[in-house]
């Protein structure tokens, strides 16, 4: 689950899947990425088989409005 808002990553737990977030492997639980990355799953042993989306694209980077000159 991604929050652009509160530029957050939040990994499920999930038997048989590991994560990573922009190739670094992460735990269960919410992490901090104000900016863009990819997040993609691996299955944790041989016998386990993912099916479905592997990989997703977030972009958690604030939109801001430049002031005028």
């Amino acid at each position: 689950v991604f929050s652009a808002s509160a530029n957050t990553v939040k990994i499920p737990s999930k038997t048989g899947v590991v994560y990573y977030v922009n190739g670094v492997r992460k735990g269960t639980g919410t992490h901090t990425y104000a900016g863009i990355g990819t997040v993609t799953t691996k299955a944790s042993t041989g016998s386990y088989k993912l099916a479905g989306t592997q990989s997703w694209k977030f972009d958690n980077r604030n939109a801001v409005t430049p002031t005028k000159p």
